[in-house]
């Protein structure tokens, strides 16, 4: 069955059960009718259907920001885990979708602060109506500057798990935290699959008290002022950044801290990050004065995705 939504507030209640729904948002466009009618068919039992018209639902087209007739989003709660632009994209993630709403089945329906959509470690709460982009980073794209060569890699921040320091105790097997080396300063290339729409980024930082021993300039700290480059296909060297135009500069406050997740949230300008394909962020300095590094354990974003797989290789050839 496939339900008809007339109002914003039928659709948060057909999205409050953590069942997997997808609505089809269209204009004139009927093309859709007898691919929904199969899905139904196929997966009635596993996923809630519905369709809006936003001709009578200008709410829907605003919020969800519908350009092409149809399209197609799929929610996990809340939560937008897959948008689809037309039929053939739709028909092409079918099996993704079935896998979707198999492991949505399973699922208990819990959450909290610290667990994305995906069921992957966050410090910080999902934001509604958007996703955790942290596994759709190209990793083979991943670039660091000044960063500790005997810790952590860049790979550690994206990691899923809990990061060791919120537990009292580093892995035995490996370091999970980043820190930088010569001084508080660090450069991160951060480069996606596709092109995304960049809500928010979480980074986690794990708070460290000097002991009555240590030498209070060697313990690290937590960053403090933030600047966002989008679409950088390279990574910045320190001079670039200090001379290029920031896409959006962050101070973050020791209020911005969670206290038991040690993570901030930094919101973006989204108008700004429409279609972003990656960014770099310029650590300046950290929170505490005198300290001469600066250590991040995790680094989660969120937002939606809006475009296909990009090749790094031929972008950054395209761009020398």
């Amino acid at each position: 069955m496939t339900t008809d939504i007339t109002s914003a507030s039928q659709l948060q209640a057909l999205l409050s059960e953590p069942k997997l729904t997808l609505v089809a948002f269209y204009r004139t466009s009927s093309a859709f009718l007898g691919t929904m009618d199969m899905l139904a068919e196929r997966l009635a039992s596993r996923i809630k259907l519905a369709r809006c018209d936003v001709r009578n639902n200008a709410w829907a087209e605003q919020q969800y920001q519908i350009v092409i007739d149809p399209t197609f989003i799929t929610f996990q709660g809340t939560n937008i885990i897959r948008r689809m632009q037309g039929v053939e994209e739709l028909l092409g993630g079918l099996k993704d979708i079935g896998t979707a709403a198999s492991d949505a089945g399973g699922a208990s329906g819990s959450s909290s602060a610290a667990a994305g959509n995906d069921g992957k470690w966050l410090g910080a709460p999902m934001p509604a109506n958007f996703m955790n982009l942290t596994p759709h980073v190209e990793l083979s794209g991943l670039d660091i500057m000044n960063a500790n060569p005997s810790l952590g890699d860049m790979r550690v921040l994206l990691a899923d798990t809990k990061p060791s320091g919120l537990a009292g105790k580093a892995p035995a097997d490996s370091v999970d935290w980043v820190e930088s080396d010569t001084d508080e300063q660090l450069m991160l290339l951060v480069p996606f699959q596709g092109g995304v729409k960049l809500h928010s980024i979480q980074i986690t930082s794990v708070l460290q008290t000097p002991g009555e021993n240590d030498d209070e300039d060697e313990i690290p700290s937590r960053p403090k002022t933030i600047r966002i480059f989008s679409n950088t296909m390279s990574i910045l060297s320190f001079d670039e950044a200090e001379e290029r135009a920031h896409t959006q500069l962050i101070e973050l406050a020791p209020g911005d801290w969670d206290p038991v997740t040690h993570t901030a949230t930094i919101t973006t300008k989204f108008v700004k990050f429409q279609n972003c394909s990656a960014f770099t962020m310029f650590v300046v300095d950290v929170e505490r004065e005198g300290a001469e590094k600066v250590r991040l354990d995790r680094l989660r974003v969120i937002g939606e995705k809006v475009g296909e797989k990009v090749d790094m290789a031929k972008l950054k050839q395209d761009t020398e």
